[in-house]
């Protein structure tokens, strides 16, 4: 039987000193997707989707010719559209060894000016990892190997 044990996803302790708690502030943490360090990830347990930005995809040096149509338009909360560029699955690794997990998450590629976030980890994921957020705390706890 494989032993589980949480592993607390937290701020980078130099920052944690800017961090006051009992504010509303978002969850912004930093990840591994497909090698690359991004940092300024937003964790919105409201969104239905996985979202990277096209800058920070095009960051990666990542080919337009891997991206899928996606058949279906999505909409913002103010349910404006939202300009979906594709799809793609890619690799992401969340925490640090040996508490970490790993998994192939989809992304929707999405062309935006409002660049405060590199990429938003929404249900989906959230749910792929059964994370347990936080937000008092600024705290994601998750199950690893």
């Amino acid at each position: 039987m494989m032993k589980l044990e949480l592993s607390r996803h937290h701020l980078n302790k130099d920052k944690a000193n800017y961090v006051v708690y009992g504010q509303d502030d978002a969850m912004v943490i930093s990840a591994t997707i497909v090698k690359f360090p991004i940092e300024r990830i937003l964790i919105d347990n409201g969104s239905s989707v996985n979202l990277i930005y096209q800058k920070c995809f095009e960051k990666m040096n990542l080919s337009y010719n891997i991206l899928k149509k996606v058949p279906s338009p999505l909409f913002s909360f103010s349910r404006e559209l939202v300009p979906i560029i594709r799809s793609i699955q890619l690799s992401i690794m969340l925490g640090e060894e040996p508490r970490h997990i790993a998994r192939m998450a989809n992304f929707m590629v999405i062309k935006f000016m409002l660049l405060a976030y590199n990429a938003i980890l929404g249900r989906p994921l959230l749910n792929d990892i059964r994370a347990v957020l936080s937000s008092s705390y600024l705290l994601m706890k998750f199950p690893s190997s």
